[in-house]
């Protein structure tokens, strides 16, 4: 088996995805200020994929094992992650809803519906999934802040606000 050694690799501070370490911004959901991965952290195989460019793979792969072996909330949002990147609006709703059913506490994938019908300028649906993820426990300062800030970026487009 071969071995991976994670310096290569940084984490999007927004989709959790990896990149690699030379990429100015996240190939997922054009982020910037990617992070080297966390020393230590595994670092499964659809990332390292996913690093390298070659998303198809790895939601393939994803998708094998969601289907076969491991159908867990942190694998449907990743999937999610990847069809928001191929723009594939439905497949985005199906993993998200999937991860919300497997974990109701997780903001992400709320947050990540959110960002799909503002992109589609849908703005009073991605205002309604910015304010469910608002309220899910133990959400980060940080993530706290994207949420404030993607909801009033939405309440700006809208008209009757």
């Amino acid at each position: 088996m071969m071995e991976f050694d994670t310096i290569h690799y940084s984490k999007c501070p927004m989709c959790g995805m990896a990149s690699s370490a030379a990429a100015g911004a996240c190939s997922i959901c054009g982020a910037s200020g990617l992070a080297p991965w966390p020393a230590g952290a595994e670092l499964p195989l659809d990332q390292r994929l996913t690093a390298s460019g070659r998303l198809a793979d790895a939601y393939a792969l994803l998708q094998d094992q969601v289907s076969r072996v491991q159908q867990d909330a942190p694998s449907c949002v990743r999937l999610a992650w990847l069809a928001y990147a191929f723009e594939d609006m439905r497949a985005v709703e199906i993993w998200c809803h999937e991860a919300s059913r497997l974990d109701g506490d997780s903001a992400e994938p709320h947050m990540l519906l959110g960002l799909e019908f503002q992109r589609s300028a849908r703005w009073p649906e991605a205002l309604e999934e910015y304010g469910a993820a608002l309220r899910k426990p133990g959400l980060s300062t940080e993530r706290h802040e994207l949420l404030t800030r993607l909801s009033a970026e939405c309440r700006g487009q809208m008209p009757e606000w």
